[in-house]
């Protein structure tokens, strides 16, 4: 499913389940993307933290599509990815169920291939490729059905964390949603310590019985 004018969460729960994946244009969150990146960017701000904050769980479809496919998921990674050519891509191989949920802001001028189908297919990764990705190999997801999401004026897109996928042009940012076992294996992100802080993460965390953080202070 893509490039739909209205979406429901039943919809893009439906999507996902059939192609790993469902995504549509937003020129909002391309701009978002773009203003967010300029310059140096720290993702231990609170800048940084308002940002993940609004471009998820005040999000009621993201909400939502979440609390619809876990019972507790927990956000663990907050991450730019560039282009990394010739290499597919995924979060977790190998696993029979949803381990967890990718949320992509698409900048302007961003393409990425997905491979439809992959999260089914229990994937072997080759090895471990950057910023914790897997390396799937080709081979493995030459019967999948690939789409080029082209995203002009920026975009969203949703996927299960098993899905194969690879940056072509521009660059995304990956909020990364994960069940208790899997997040077990993440690094808390650490954020600096202020009562700005502090107070959003009460918020995020007090968003959802489902949806929770793993911050930490420095």
């Amino acid at each position: 499913m893509s490039f739909t004018p209205s979406r429901s969460v039943e919809d893009v729960v439906r999507a996902i389940r059939a192609d790993g994946v469902c995504y549509w244009k937003d020129s909002v969150k391309g701009l978002l993307a773009d203003e967010f990146t300029k310059g140096s960017v720290s993702f231990t701000s609170s800048g940084a933290l308002d940002f993940c904050k609004k471009n998820t769980f005040d999000d009621s479809l993201i909400v939502g599509v979440l609390e619809t496919f876990f019972d507790l998921s927990i956000l663990g990674m907050v991450t730019k990815l560039t282009p990394f050519p010739g290499q597919a891509l995924a979060y977790f191989g190998q696993e029979p169920m949803i381990p967890g949920m990718v949320v992509q802001l698409m900048s302007r001028g961003s393409q990425v291939l997905v491979f439809k189908g992959s999260h089914k297919m229990l994937l072997r990764p080759r090895d471990t490729a950057y910023l914790n990705l897997l390396h799937i190999p080709y081979e493995q997801i030459e019967d999948c059905h690939p789409a080029v999401v082209d995203m002009e004026g920026g975009g969203l897109l949703l996927m299960d964390a098993r899905l194969a996928f690879t940056v072509e042009k521009g660059f995304v940012i990956h909020f990364v949603f994960g069940v208790p076992a899997a997040a077990e294996g993440w690094t808390k992100m650490r954020m600096e310590s202020a009562p700005t802080v502090v107070r959003e993460i009460e918020a995020m965390d007090g968003r959802s019985a489902k949806i929770k953080t793993n911050f930490s202070l420095q």
